[in-house]
């Protein structure tokens, strides 16, 4: 029965991931159901969704500061050990990558299905990060070509230079995903045959 109902709650965890399209709301679905996936009374997930960013966390019974120190271990692979605390981890990870990691602590030791539940439950959130982090990249890529097909318009239909620098400085904004973008240009002097 415990296992049918674990089974339940992991169904309805892939529903409430499917349904988001925005990374912190996919870890928070993960976080929210990650205390249920096994018998655990504390947890931490640490992922980063770029390699050279700052991990982001996710817990329940640590304190910020204490989630975030656990986190840094658990992503560098150090042992971690909480006095009179089981703990089973589960590495947040695809085919293609490895996201991070997630763990559970408990009192009590983790029985063996718990383990094979805690990978399934780690490898559907790798899932549903690699799916949002596609949709997120797709969109981008689809904003970059927008941009710079109205560029490409724009410098169609230019009839001067501050038509030129203005199709370039709209463009550069919206691809870079700037606030403000600017175009310095250089006037040539013209030298007089005289």
């Amino acid at each position: 029965d415990a296992l049918l109902d674990r089974l339940r709650q992991l169904q309805a965890t892939l529903s409430d991931l499917v349904a988001s399209t925005d990374v912190d709301e996919v870890l928070d679905a993960i976080a929210g159901r990650a205390g249920s996936a096994v018998n655990a009374e504390r947890f931490v997930l640490a992922v980063r969704i770029q390699d050279d960013e700052v991990p982001r966390v996710r817990s329940d019974g640590f304190s910020p500061e204490r989630a975030g120190r656990l986190a840094d271990d658990l992503l560098a692979n150090r042992p971690v050990q909480l006095d009179g605390e089981h703990m089973l981890t589960a590495e947040v990870r695809t085919s293609s990558r490895v996201y991070g990691r997630l763990a559970a602590f408990a009192r009590s030791p983790f029985l063996d299905y718990e383990v094979e539940l805690m990978e399934s439950y780690a490898g559907l959130a790798a899932t549903a990060l690699e799916a949002v982090t596609a949709v997120a990249e797709a969109e981008e890529r689809r904003r970059t070509a927008e941009a710079l097909l109205e560029m490409a318009g724009q410098l169609h239909r230019a009839r001067s230079r501050e038509d030129i620098s203005g199709a370039l400085a709209v463009a550069t904004r919206t691809v870079v995903s700037a606030d403000a973008a600017s175009v310095l240009r250089e006037l040539a002097q013209r030298s007089d045959p005289d």
